[in-house]
C-alpha cells in the first residue's frame, strides 16, 4: 500500500458514509415533493369547490382593488404549482431548476402581497373605511414588501440545485445542495404583519360581540381568526425546519401557505364587510 494512502477499510467507510448521506439526501427530496404534490392537490380540489361560488360573486362584480387582487392572488398560484412540478418530477437542468425556483419565490412572495392587501381592504372596511387607518396599514404593507422582496432575491441568489440524474438516471426532478436561513427573516416579517391585521379584526370583532352581531358577521370573524392561526402555525413550523433541518426543507412548507392564502382569499373576498 502506497505511503498515505488510506486503507482498504477506511476507503470503505468513506464510501459508505457518501451513500447515507446521498441517501438522506434523496429521502428528504422525496418528502418535500409529497408535501408539495399534497398541496397542489388541495388547491386544485379547493379551486374545482369554489369554483361555482367565484363564477357567481367574482366575475359579474364591478372591477376594483379587490377583485384584481383576488383574481391575481388566485390565478397566479397556477404556474407555482405548475412550474413547481416540473422542477420535482422532469428531468431538467439545474440552471432551468434554479431558475423556476428564483420564478416561484418571487411570485409566491407577491402572490401573498396580493393576499394580505386584500385583507388589508376586509380590515378597512370592518373598521368603517377609516381613511388613517388605510394609509398606516398601506405604509406598513410596504415597509414589510421592501424587505420581503429583498430576502426572497438573497435566497434565490444563495441557492442551488443539481438535477437528480446526476446521481442516477432513474432520478427525476432537482436537488437542493446549498441555501440560507435569510428566509426565517422572510416568515418573521410575514407572521408580524399578520398580527397587526389579526389584532384589528379583534377589535373590531369584539365590539361587534359585545354589540350583538349577526350569525353571518361571527362567521366572518370566525374564518378569519382560524386562517390566521393555520398560517400563522405554518410560519412558525417554517421558522422551525429551517433552523433545524438540511437545505432541502428551506422551502419544505412554502406550497403550504400557497394553497392556503388562496383558500382565505375566496373567504376574504366574498365576506359581506368587503
Amino acid at each position: 500500500m502506497a505511503e498515505g494512502a488510506p486503507s482498504p477499510e477506511a476507503a470503505a467507510q468513506a464510501q459508505a458514509a457518501l451513500l447515507e448521506l446521498l441517501l438522506g439526501t434523496l429521502r428528504r427530496s422525496d418528502i418535500v415533493r409529497c408535501v408539495n404534490v399534497a398541496s397542489t392537490c388541495l388547491f386544485m380540489y379547493d379551486h374545482a369547490v369554489t369554483f361555482l361560488d367565484e363564477v357567481e360573486l367574482i366575475w359579474p362584480a364591478a372591477w376594483g382593488p379587490g377583485k384584481i387582487l383576488f383574481l391575481l392572488a388566485r390565478y397566479l398560484t397556477w404556474p407555482e404549482l405548475i412550474s413547481g412540478l416540473i422542477h420535482q418530477f422532469f428531468d431538467v437542468s439545474g440552471e432551468t431548476c434554479h431558475n423556476i425556483f428564483g420564478y416561484n419565490s418571487v411570485s409566491i412572495v407577491w402572490g401573498i402581497g396580493a393576499a394580505e392587501l386584500i385583507l388589508i381592504l376586509r380590515t378597512w372596511a370592518i373598521w368603517n373605511r377609516e381613511k388613517t387607518l388605510l394609509i398606516v396599514l398601506l405604509v406598513f404593507f410596504c415597509a414589510v414588501w421592501g424587505p420581503e422582496t429583498y430576502i426572497i432575491v438573497e435566497l434565490v441568489k444563495k441557492t442551488t440545485f443539481v438535477p437528480a440524474s446526476s446521481f442516477s438516471p432513474a432520478l427525476k426532478g432537482c436537488i437542493i445542495t446549498a441555501s440560507s436561513q435569510i428566509v426565517t427573516n422572510a416568515w418573521i416579517l410575514l407572521t408580524a404583519f399578520e398580527a397587526i391585521i389579526l389584532a384589528l379584526t379583534l377589535i373590531k370583532g369584539y365590539q361587534h360581540f359585545s354589540q350583538g352581531s349577526s350569525h353571518l358577521i361571527n362567521l366572518l370573524y370566525r374564518d378569519g381568526i382560524l386562517y390566521f392561526v393555520y398560517l400563522f402555525a405554518i410560519s412558525v413550523a417554517n421558522l422551525v425546519v429551517v433552523y433545524t433541518t438540511e437545505a432541502e426543507f428551506t422551502i419544505l412548507l412554502t406550497q403550504c401557505v400557497t394553497t392556503a392564502r388562496s383558500i382565505r382569499n375566496l373567504i376574504a373576498h366574498t365576506a359581506p364587510t368587503f
